[in-house]
């Protein structure tokens, strides 16, 4: 999955951010160890696994072809 902050979807985000640890209440965040090959849910930016795939820093078979792994009952989402 490649959650990514969008403008359009969460308006005044970083502003919320400061306003709340001003009352010292603070957002958790992690770090997913899997880059999901979805396309980009807001469409706003390339994906990791896009820049990922660029970089040639992902996994590979002895082919040269990328692992991925499925991760749900659809081969539409992978890792």
């Amino acid at each position: 999955w490649n959650w990514e902050v969008s403008d359009k979807q969460y308006p005044g985000w970083y502003d919320l951010i400061r306003e709340l640890a001003g009352e010292q209440i603070y957002v958790l965040s992690y770090i997913n160890a899997y880059l999901a090959n979805t396309g980009g849910l807001s469409g706003e930016s390339t994906t990791l696994f896009k820049l990922a795939t660029e970089l040639d820093c992902l996994v590979k078979e002895t082919d040269n072809k990328t692992v991925q792994i499925q991760a749900s009952a659809t081969p539409d989402f992978t890792f």
